[in-house]
């Protein structure tokens, strides 16, 4: 391909659901600083909290991430506009205004709107995740300039096996199945019957997200479309801000309890690798996998006879099922997003870099050292849960009552303890993601956009990347003032010396119920004690004698 990325956006209107959460909002950032002249981009927002479309569009770009282009290009939020919009509703509550706008001007849509939420109610989960697709199709085919569709799914929405290809995988239930279930069910009758509707599947996310894309396999018709399935979405890597996040989902809240000394222990396979993929190189490869799209659409419409197949490589994936199906398109690439297969970190080693990080970079008002061991025993687990996590929790809470305070550790606790139940599905099976098509795309760029949209596993350093996602978390989640790593240090090895105390008292009188009966350990056990009692001696006397000397002086 001769045209370059910036050329083939150049000129070009794009659109997008999604725009305001953190995948969207690195999109339109990386669009509008490195293609510089692509034409307009069409916001697709709901109202939230009561505030409109418009002021939360204007909101995000005036965040730190957009600092960057706001230098480059000052007039940049000329290129932006707001479609009032709302996925939970017919024609996705666009006006036939904002319909005719699209239909008229947009030539590459972009669909990441979602709910994140893994155990979200199963309704609102199929409506968000399932049934918008199905809306927004009816109006793409409605668009007489589209050329392409790129609709952003999840490496996990197949979750239910362990190898996953870059190709279409039936689903059950079906979309018609929970469709009709939904329409005379009533919230309570779908919550007990979810765990039977989801089968294999742990949560309602990964179900409805991959019904979702069977929609597209099935009913876009001959729509120009792209899959993207990046894996857990993290802080930036490299462009524009190193370590920037906005988001408490996926890494950052375990990164946040542990930081905080709340998490310490966590129930994983050994072994595990855990599959991140920084947000930037997530914009990255949906801008280039748009690009291979459009202008092999674009190439196919204006060549006479020329049939481009650009999911030949699917074929070797599919399943039995797929082909044997008429309706299920076999020429939509699928791009799995994911760095295991080419670049693995396993848990171990994200534990490793995490310590040696939070010791240099320490958050601020820490509850207890960060500390972080991983067991592949539940049994073992849950007594560490209790010993190091509900136990000093509780400690800590009668300690604030006694104080007039209310007690919030072990409420806090408790949600850390249901948000790692959430997790466990995922920390116990090891997947295997099919990344061809990822990297034929890599070789399809000139070594200029390879280095401008960057999305290359191999390039990663985790263990940079880790101090980058700390620094990151502190400043941007926490908002810990930079200039308070002096008091943070000093906190925490105060914090520190807690432990050790607490663990030497814990040895000492576990130690003396369980062994001291004996004989030779009681003779030990009054010695350890003497020698206590001498220590503070000596410690209240050299005490003295420097306040002695000190006022003397």
């Amino acid at each position: 391909m001769t045209q370059s990325i910036a050329e083939y956006f150049a000129g070009k209107t794009v659109a997008l659901t999604g725009g305001t959460g953190f995948v969207g909002q690195c999109v339109i950032e990386k669009l509008l600083r490195s293609c510089p002249d692509v034409r307009k981009i069409y916001v697709l927002a709901r109202s939230r909290k009561g505030v409109c479309p418009e002021e939360r569009v204007k909101k995000f770009a005036s965040e730190e991430i957009f600092d960057k282009l706001r230098e480059q290009r000052p007039d940049f939020l000329s290129k932006l506009h707001v479609l009032s919009c709302d996925l939970e509703k017919e024609n996705l509550g666009l006006s036939e205004e904002a319909i005719d706008t699209l239909e008229n001007e947009v030539q590459i849509f972009y669909h990441s709107a979602a709910t994140l939420r893994f155990n979200e109610h199963l309704r609102l989960a199929f409506v968000l995740n399932t049934l918008a697709v199905k809306r927004l199709l009816k109006i793409c085919k409605r668009m007489k300039r589209l050329e392409v569709l790129v609709h952003l799914s999840t490496a996990y929405s197949h979750c239910d096996r362990m190898e996953i290809g870059e190709c279409y995988y039936e689903t059950n239930p079906k979309f018609e199945e929970i469709q009709q279930a939904e329409k005379w069910m009533s919230d309570e009758m779908m919550t007990k019957l979810t765990p039977e509707i989801l089968g294999k599947r742990p949560n309602t996310y990964t179900l409805t997200k991959a019904i979702g894309e069977e929609i597209v396999f099935k009913e876009s018709g001959d729509l120009p479309v792209v899959i993207l399935r990046p894996s857990i979405v993290g802080a930036v890597w490299n462009d524009p801000i190193p370590g920037w996040i906005t988001t408490l989902n996926g890494p950052t809240g375990v990164i946040v309890a542990c930081g905080k000394g709340i998490l310490q222990n966590m129930r994983a396979k050994e072994g595990l690798v855990l599959d991140v993929i920084p947000v930037d190189f997530t914009a990255s490869c949906a801008i280039a996998a748009a690009w291979k799209r459009g202008t092999e659409f674009l190439r196919d419409k204006h060549t006479p006879g020329l049939t481009v197949n650009i999911g030949a490589s699917l074929s070797d994936y599919s399943d039995s099922a797929a082909e044997s199906d008429a309706k299920i398109r076999t020429d939509i690439p699928v791009y799995n997003l994911t760095t295991g297969t080419y670049n693995p970190n396993d848990l171990d080693a994200w534990q490793k870099s995490m310590t040696y990080w939070f010791d240099s970079y320490p958050f601020n008002g820490a509850f207890r050292k960060p500390f972080f061991q991983l067991t592949n025993n539940n049994y073992t687990q849950r007594f560490l849960m209790f010993m190091y996590h509900y136990l000093p929790a509780y400690i800590f809470d009668i300690f604030l009552r006694m104080m007039g305070r209310r007690p919030r550790l072990t409420r806090l606790t408790k949600k850390v303890d249901s948000a790692l139940d959430v997790l466990q599905y995922f920390l116990n099976n090891t997947f295997r993601w099919e990344n061809r098509n990822m990297m034929a795309l890599l070789q399809h760029m000139s070594a200029k956009d390879r280095e401008t949209f960057d999305f290359d596993p191999r390039n990663i350093d985790w263990h940079d990347y880790m101090k980058l996602f700390t620094l990151g978390t502190r400043k941007h989640i926490l908002k810990d003032d930079p200039e308070s790593y002096p008091a943070a240090r000093r906190h925490l090895k105060l914090l520190r010396m807690i432990s050790y105390l607490f663990h030497s008292i814990t040895f000492l009188v576990v130690w003396r119920l369980l062994v001291a009966p004996t004989g030779i350990a009681q003779n030990l056990w009054r010695l350890v004690v003497s020698l206590c009692f001498k220590f503070l001696k000596f410690f209240q006397i050299s005490s003295t004698l420097h306040r002695g000397s000190f006022f003397g002086s």
